[in-house]
């Protein structure tokens, strides 16, 4: 069994310090807007209390919901076991479920200079270089596997 991890991979087990770092953008794109609508509320002297707060509170609900969402779709390690290929993401890591593994006969594995792409339960995975240290090591191990399987 081979395993290979990406910079993605969390360097602490709490979820709760991944998934407020990976919202941090968001919450700061949402609180622009939230910010330039309380300027145009000042400008036309309403009142702005409420629309802030409820602002900011939406502004955290969804950077916590878009933070879920790019953990889910970011990969943090890959395993080879014999004849199948199993992706892991950070989501996974953080919050234990059971992982799925598929048949390397079906990957299809392709390669360019930066990004490996193969096929992963009905999708087309992409893996770029610069999110693996491993890249070429990743790319044998599909070779190899492949070789013990025809």
């Amino acid at each position: 069994m081979h395993s290979f991890k990406s910079k993605h991979f969390p360097l602490t087990n709490k979820p709760f310090m991944v998934v407020q770092e990976a919202a941090m953008y968001y919450y700061a794109i949402i609180s622009v807007f939230v910010m330039l609508g309380i300027i145009l509320l000042m400008q036309a002297g309403k009142d702005i209390l409420w629309f802030a707060m409820f602002g900011f509170a939406l502004a955290i609900f969804l950077g916590n919901l878009l933070a879920r969402v790019k953990l889910r779709k970011t990969y943090a390690e890959i395993f080879f076991a014999g004849e199948h290929v199993s992706l892991i993401s950070v989501y996974d890591i953080l919050f234990p479920n059971q992982k799925q593994a598929f048949p390397l006969r079906f990957a299809n594995p392709g390669r360019s200079h930066t990004s490996i792409s193969f096929h992963f339960n009905d999708q087309i995975v992409v893996l770029k270089r610069e999110d693996w240290e491993e890249f070429d090591l990743i790319w044998e191990a599909f070779f190899d596997v492949n070789q013990e399987v025809i």
